[in-house]
């Protein structure tokens, strides 16, 4: 398939990487004999796409992924059973599962549907209608354009009886009795569950307080005061045991509440605060960018940026050498000494046409690759690579091209040394943000290097030369004009030459006689100058000018 069909086929993403996410870890636990790799790359989909939770994938893709998943396991009922694992705490995770959870109850969960579906995707619209205290109806209608599987609406049903489980630990009933797949206009799904232990506990505190309260009205009459009394004791001891223990339970559940509101703020919090350092960062480097022109401090800046904002261990710049033969490195931060000074002396070949590490292929290619485990590609490594690999201790990384114009100026590479956070797509595609402006400006330094050294050498050739030709002829030359178009002119031209200039330079050392010359022709061009005429030939000591020549 070519690049162009690719890319219309992946230009309308749908659904969440969450939910294919959900598949490979289900096939992780229940089918660890079927290598995923192979599915994923049949779907055209990375590895690193289904960490960020930012990602999404269109019907293209998931439909892909599902036929190679469905010729694997010959299991038609998968789609409801991952539906069903979404309940896994090793799945639903994040602010998504503690905004679920922070809920309390599946009736209010159930009911803020119509706000959490488009988390997870946008090919359908939700709308919710409460049915009872634990009963609900969701109409699902596809939006214009889409045109849903019905494994999607299988997938659907385990999801809904999933979200029961959170909550009391059983799935929901799910009763379908309209699908879209089936002749229908809309997808109706009637959601029953049981209801959690204290509102069971809150409904037995109720009749039992009204059956006690009929009790002691019926007994008035057929008991003694005394016993009545007592009765009315024992009653309002049991009640208020009752009382009591429904409250405990509701304070168990509110601390427990509390806790997964501050692990969701505490997650949105740390996600806020690397949004506000990538900003931060874009802000800074585009400042230096603007600024400076001399390429190392303009590296140095970036590393010094990237080292105080990013959630990386270690990064570096390789720039492309002058005859484009290597990657050198040039900048960088987080390397130990003995690191860097091996850095400092090693290369990437890039004339070398069995290179195939991730930096060149990134070079070539002008394509980023993240890698969150070094053992995905030792199979793809020369021997070279995989020693230089081990050697600075790399166990996860970004790698991402500087481009300008379709022209590799060299690569950004971040990495990790110890465990952290997965590395997401987020991290490419900020880093290729990056990347873009670092191009831009390495471009403009080496065109603003280039030009001043364009000066320099017109600065010393103008000096040279207006010791023999004259001023006008250098200016309309630089202006370019045509020196080389015919003129007609009275012109009086004339040869000089010095006397018996051999034999006298005879007796004279080489540096003299240049020295002499250059002092005689000084002299007699200025002379010739003033008067408006050019020399337009030397002959050794001699030489022929032209007077009375219109000036150019």
């Amino acid at each position: 398939m070519d690049n162009t069909s690719y890319t219309n086929k992946i230009d309308n993403p749908l659904y969440n990487s969450r939910l294919i996410k959900n598949y490979v870890v289900y096939m992780k636990e229940f089918y660890p004999e079927i290598k995923i790799d192979p599915i994923l790359n049949h779907a055209y989909i990375n590895k690193y796409e289904l960490d960020d939770q930012g990602h999404w994938f269109s019907q293209w893709q998931v439909d892909r992924f599902h036929e190679a998943l469905s010729r694997e396991t010959r299991n038609p009922n998968l789609p409801r059973e991952v539906g069903r694992y979404m309940a896994s705490s090793s799945v639903l995770t994040g602010p998504f599962k503690q905004y679920i959870m922070g809920f309390m109850t599946p009736s209010a969960a159930y009911w803020v549907l119509e706000k959490i579906v488009p988390h997870l995707s946008r090919a359908v619209r939700l709308e919710t209608k409460k049915l009872g205290s634990n009963k609900l109806e969701v109409l699902v209608r596809p939006n214009p354009g889409v045109i849903e599987k019905h494994y999607q609406c299988e997938n659907r049903c385990g999801q809904f009886e999933a979200m029961a489980k959170l909550f009391t630990d059983k799935y929901a009933i799910i009763h379908h009795p309209t699908c879209i797949h089936k002749g229908g206009d809309v997808c109706r799904y009637i959601i029953t569950w049981e209801e959690k232990g204290l509102f069971l506990w809150r409904r037995f505190r109720l009749y039992l307080i009204s059956l006690a309260m009929l009790s002691l009205v019926a007994v008035y009459f057929l008991i003694t005061p005394i016993h009545y009394a007592g009765l009315i004791f024992l009653a309002a001891f049991a009640l208020l045991g009752i009382v009591i223990y429904t409250e405990d339970i509701q304070k168990q559940e509110l601390v427990q509440n509390i806790k997964d509101q501050s692990n969701a703020a505490k997650l949105l919090l740390d996600e806020i605060n690397r949004r506000h350092n990538d900003t931060l960062l874009v802000k800074e480097i585009g400042q230096t960018t603007s600024k400076l022109l001399n390429i190392d401090d303009l590296l140095n800046s970036v590393m010094e940026s990237m080292k105080r904002l990013l959630d990386f261990d270690r990064g570096g710049i390789w720039l492309v050498n002058s005859d484009n033969t290597r990657l050198v490195y040039r900048a960088g931060y987080g390397y130990e000494p003995d690191i860097f000074n091996i850095l400092k002396k090693s290369y990437f070949s890039l004339d070398n046409p069995n290179s195939k590490g991730v930096a060149v292929e990134a070079f070539r290619k002008q394509r980023a690759f993240l890698v969150n485990d070094i053992s995905e590609i030792e199979g793809n490594l020369t021997s070279r690579s995989l020693e230089f690999i081990n050697v600075i201790g790399t166990r996860s990384f970004v790698c991402v091209p500087l481009v300008y114009e379709r022209r590799s100026f060299g690569i950004i590479f971040v990495d990790n040394i110890r465990s952290k956070r997965t590395l997401t797509q987020t991290d490419i595609s900020l880093l290729t943000g990056v990347s873009r402006q670092i191009s831009i400006s390495i471009n403009n330094a080496m065109s603003y290097q280039k030009l001043n050294e364009s000066k320099e050498r017109e600065s010393n050739l103008r000096k040279l030369f207006e010791r023999y030709v004259p001023p006008s002829v250098i200016r309309r030359y630089v202006s370019g004009l045509d020196l080389f178009k015919g003129e007609e002119a009275f012109i009086t031209a004339l040869f000089l030459d010095i006397r018996d200039f051999t034999a006298s330079t005879e007796n004279m050392n080489v540096v003299n006689v240049v020295s002499f010359l250059n002092d005689y022709y000084d002299r007699c061009s200025a002379i010739i100058s003033e008067e408006h005429g050019n020399i337009d030939k030397y002959t050794g000591d001699g030489f022929w000018p032209s007077l009375g020549r219109l000036n150019p």
